[in-house]
């Protein structure tokens, strides 16, 4: 028991210390799920960021999906900054993670050799009145309609 928690102890401080190093290579990494805590890390690190400098700020992207406004979020968040950011995928790109990879513009957008993309419709779910059925339709429709726009 002793040794396990040592060992999370000594790769916290390990990530921790990735932090300052990133900041200073303008280097963002987003990884697994999104949601709304990785989104708020990751749109404060773009303000961060592009508050030091303009210079483009690379975004490393292996991730599974999850929330979709949290996705929107930080897509919005990239292109609201004024510096250039440039999408490097990693592994797994998938779900709400596809279009954030999309939020770079088309020349800023890399892969490496074995990155795989996968998207597919919004998932949702509704209950309850046939009205709240309807409207819960609609919004995954809009949803569609907006990622394939990008």
């Amino acid at each position: 028991m002793f040794f396990a928690e040592e060992e999370e102890k000594k790769n916290a401080e390990k990530k921790e210390g990735l932090g300052p190093k990133l900041l200073e290579s303008r280097t963002i990494l987003l990884a697994g799920q999104v949601d709304t805590e990785l989104a708020e890390k990751v749109m404060a690190q773009l303000l961060v960021m592009d508050s030091i400098s303009n210079d483009p700020i690379k975004m490393i992207i292996s991730s599974n999906g999850g929330h979709v406004d949290s996705g929107m979020a930080i897509y919005d968040m990239m292109r609201f900054v004024k510096s250039d950011v440039l999408t490097i995928g990693a592994g797994w790109v998938v779900s709400i993670a596809v279009p954030i990879f999309l939020g770079a513009k088309k020349k800023h957008r890399y892969a490496l050799p074995n990155t795989r993309f996968m998207i597919h419709q919004p998932l949702g779910g509704a209950g309850g009145p046939a009205a709240d059925v309807r409207i819960a339709a609609q919004e995954i429709v809009k949803i569609r309609k907006k990622i394939n726009e990008m």
